[in-house]
């Protein structure tokens, strides 16, 4: 047991490599390594950098300050032929090392639109992994928070699309080029957001020209689909206030309800609205939201309602008060009597109830005509756009 043991160390043990041999690569590949110079033997060709993106969560999305941040790791690869190394001369299996950014060649990359200050996706703490071909291969994870003006027409069910848009100052196109390895985002760890679902994503590489100064800016392309269900349950008790508040023309006339009916529902409407106030967009460019639109028109109606139910309900008494005092100036019991029942059969009380009942109908009619034209028109711009 003791001898195949033995053998097992001096066959594979003997192929390693140790602290020493890494140290001496060091030594010999940054002996005279100039991480000022960009990568490439001929210089007449751009040094290609391969680029992906692994995302791992959307940290936000604000609408009202346009500002959008993503985590994620961006994936940069190149080949540094000053980098190469012959794995026999250091223990034989050292293929590949790790190294500082601040110790080797990396493209300076920042955000052509940051939301806030100017960083470096590579900073020198970081480390990427060099092969004996020279390849390099880094994953800094990064939060990019980049400007995203975004576009609240359609809230809530509206989509928004953002560009983190990536460049390297001081490189032209003829020194650095970009090569994306995907054309779309890799979401193998990502986590989902609760009010964002990642609808599309896309990379590409453009091409941006400033005083015949041609640079490549690399562009990665995410779309968003807001979760509306929480949105819909918010205003849902909406709908059906300012539908109930409709329905106080199908209230007796003589209940004396119908005042203090339309004036409870009217500030339970108000209540609603100031509680959602906080949910509801405050852009203003480049549309405002069709939802607030809508709201207006739902207050407006509102307000409308009060207004005919308190109008009709003081024309009402009026007439009675007058027909009251009428039957008070008969002078006997008996004529009091006879003018009661003169007007209660009579035709001026029996046109009067027709008139109200034919004004009531005609307001609930009409209210409901708005109220479902209102939601129509809505929902309909909102479809069109799906």
């Amino acid at each position: 047991m003791k001898v195949c043991l033995l053998l097992y160390c001096l066959i594979y043990g003997g192929k390693g490599y140790t602290i020493l041999n890494e140290t001496k690569l060091h030594e010999d590949i940054f002996k005279n390594y100039d991480r000022g110079l960009r990568p490439g033997e001929n210089r007449t060709m751009p040094t290609e950098i391969g680029v992906f993106f692994y995302m791992t969560s959307l940290k936000e999305l604000v609408e009202s300050d346009g500002k959008i941040g993503i985590v994620g790791t961006l994936g940069l690869e190149w080949t540094d032929v000053r980098l190469v190394w012959e794995p026999t001369r250091y223990g034989d299996h050292l293929h590949q090392t790790t190294v500082f950014v601040h110790a080797i060649w990396t493209p300076y990359i920042v955000l052509w639109n940051p939301y806030d200050k100017i960083k470096s996706v590579l900073s020198n703490k970081r480390f990427c992994k060099v092969w004996t071909d020279g390849y390099i291969h880094c994953l800094p994870q990064n939060i990019l928070e980049a400007s995203c003006d975004a576009d609240v027409t359609f809230y809530p069910f509206d989509s928004q699309t953002c560009t983190l848009q990536l460049y390297a100052p001081g490189y032209l196109s003829s020194d650095i080029t970009f090569r994306p390895i995907s054309p779309t985002f890799k979401m193998d760890f990502y986590e989902e957001n609760g009010l964002w679902s990642v609808e599309r994503t896309r990379i590409y590489v453009h091409t941006q020209q400033i005083e015949n100064i041609n640079f490549e800016i690399l562009r990665l392309e995410i779309t968003l689909q807001r979760r509306s269900t929480y949105y819909i349950v918010i205003l849902l008790p909406i709908f059906l206030i300012n539908f109930m508040h409709i329905l106080v023309f199908a209230l007796p006339r003589n209940s004396g309800e119908r005042v203090g009916f339309s004036i409870t529902v009217l500030l339970t409407e108000v209540l609603f609205l100031t509680m959602i106030q906080e949910k509801l967009p405050e852009a203003s460019e480049p549309g405002i939201s069709y939802l607030i639109y809508k709201l207006l028109v739902d207050l407006l109606l509102s307000y409308s309602i009060m207004v005919v139910v308190v109008v009709s309900s003081n024309f009402y008494q009026r007439e009675d008060a007058e027909e009251q005092e009428e039957c008070t100036k008969t002078e006997s019991g008996f004529a009091k009597l006879l003018c009661t029942r003169k007007q209660r059969k009579g035709d001026k009380r029996f046109w009067k109830d027709a008139a109200g009942k034919a004004t009531d109908k005609l307001c609930l009619i009409s209210f409901l005509i708005l109220f479902a034209l209102n939601n129509i028109v809505y929902f309909g711009a909102v479809a069109a756009k799906a």
